[in-house]
């Protein structure tokens, strides 16, 4: 039995080698080892990711006070996770009083909130907020210098008040410098950053979205795209409920060219609600779509800028994953990132799993759990989250770049499968991973042989100083 099973192994070994080395691992020149911790007072948790035009990180989270009282907090660190010391207090800020509250309906995960660095690297931040004796659920608009302070130059004492006490928004989008969308139930509105409405924009600001066909619209997701023409996601308050992609164009008319005048609808018994919408390259909008259970998984969706369905995508249009619980994508290459908590997949542009992205198509966190994150470059991503809940940040390197051909400048090991020695063909600075990419030895000096009769049965691979891969395969 045990010869039958390292045949199995080493076949696997085989075909997994027959092609390139991507595995995704931790880069440990990132904060300290690799992780960025940012520790205040009570349980954090970081929700939102942002960067400005130097490479410098913005994260938004919240803070849980005493009495179930959430607190919003700004970080700021520099492009290699170290706090910005002049920014808040050690590269925090807690930049409203105490009597500001996150409401209580968005408090740990900082649902409907977001966060922008403008041009004059100025830092914009939309939320919902209470203040004791004046208001309950008022949505602001934030804004706070470099160093982390609140810009008294802006609106009254640095903050604009958008929409009425009590406003019905479902999803915002303050990407651009000039204008922020924010939308939910039967409108979507556009706004200037005084506050005031755009009314040039559907009628007198705001574009009234009830239509026979869709029913009452609840808005998970607003983005502009870049002919500044507006996308709204979700799901349509009918029965049976369909899922909701509306097309708008900069003045707030429906899309005519877009799918039926300007609406993509369609019934799932799989997914209740589009959650996030991303623009490729091409124009095509991909789609990410949930279940009212957290543990379902999700399905992506593509659309031609037409807002046809591309029925070659994935399995009859869409894209299945059963374990990954995502609730954004991210676009990186001619590629898909998905995902949330400790799991991160990677899907190919014709909605196939990409098996080349860690040897499988999913990156498992070990004791991190994101709700954002940030790419850098084309192969490297910022995760931003809590480790015990605390305000934690950590940096993968996805090694797009760095697919090496085994065939090429090739250190031979042998004897593979090894069961005790594992000797090496000239003498190397190493290291040994495992399949999720966890460092389990690392070479004090440069040697010719390893013994790893301690490993687990399995597959693993050496890292070299130079960034090559060769992987090995332990047996019995």
């Amino acid at each position: 039995m045990k010869k039958i099973i390292l045949l199995a192994v080493t076949l696997l070994f085989l075909i997994v080698n027959s092609g390139y080395a991507q595995l995704v691992t931790t880069d440990e020149t990132f904060g300290q080892n690799g992780i960025s911790l940012m520790p205040t007072n009570g349980t954090n948790n970081l929700c939102h990711l942002t960067h400005d035009n130097s490479g410098n990180i913005y994260a938004l989270g919240s803070v849980h006070g005493s009495y179930n009282q959430f607190y919003l907090a700004v970080i700021k660190t520099d492009v290699d996770g170290q706090p910005v010391q002049s920014f808040g207090t050690n590269g925090v800020s807690m930049p409203l009083p105490l009597d500001f509250e996150i409401s209580s309906d968005h408090g740990a995960n900082l649902s409907k909130f977001s966060i922008n660095i403008t041009g004059e690297n100025k830092i914009l931040i939309f939320g919902c907020f209470s203040y004791f004796g004046y208001f309950n659920d008022q949505y602001l608009l934030l804004r706070l210098n470099e160093d982390g302070t609140q810009d008294m130059s802006f609106g009254l004492e640095g903050i604009v008040l958008i929409g009425p006490e009590g406003a019905n928004i479902g999803a915002a989008n303050i990407e651009s410098d000039e204008y922020i969308v924010v939308g939910g139930g039967l409108s979507v509105s556009k706004y200037d950053y005084d506050g005031e409405l755009v009314e040039s924009f559907g009628d007198g600001g705001t574009k009234h979205l009830y239509n026979p066909i869709t029913g009452t619209l609840d808005m998970l997701r607003i983005k502009v795209l870049a002919d500044q023409s507006i996308v709204l996601a979700g799901y349509a308050q009918v029965y049976p409920t369909k899922l909701v992609c509306i097309k708008l164009d900069a003045s707030g008319n429906f899309f005519a060219n877009f799918a039926n005048n300007g609406i993509w609808q369609t019934e799932s018994s799989d997914y209740s609600y589009l959650i996030d919408v991303v623009e490729d390259n091409s124009g095509n909008l991909m789609l990410l779509a949930r279940n009212y259970s957290p543990n379902v998984g999700f399905g992506m969706i593509k659309l031609s800028p037409n807002g046809i369905m591309d029925d070659s995508f994935g399995t009859d249009g869409i894209f299945h994953d059963s374990d990954v619980p995502a609730y954004k994508i991210w676009l990186y290459g001619d590629k898909y990132l998905a995902g949330y908590q400790d799991k991160l997949i990677s899907i190919n542009s014709n909605g196939t799993l990409d098996t080349d992205f860690n040897n499988c198509g999913v990156y498992t966190c070990e004791n991190f759990y994101f709700r954002d994150i940030l790419l850098q470059d084309n192969d490297k991503v910022i995760l931003g989250g809590n480790i015990d809940d605390v305000f934690a940040m950590t940096k993968l390197v996805l090694n797009t770049n760095s697919i090496v051909n085994i065939e090429r400048d090739r250190t031979i090991i042998y004897p593979n499968p090894v069961s005790d020695v594992l000797n090496l063909s000239s003498e190397r600075m190493f290291e040994i991973i495992d399949i999720s990419g966890k460092i389990l030895l690392k070479s004090a000096k440069a040697e010719k042989s390893v013994n790893v009769n301690w490993l687990k049965p399995g597959i693993y691979m050496l890292r070299f100083e130079d960034g090559k891969f060769e992987k090995f395969v332990k047996g019995f």
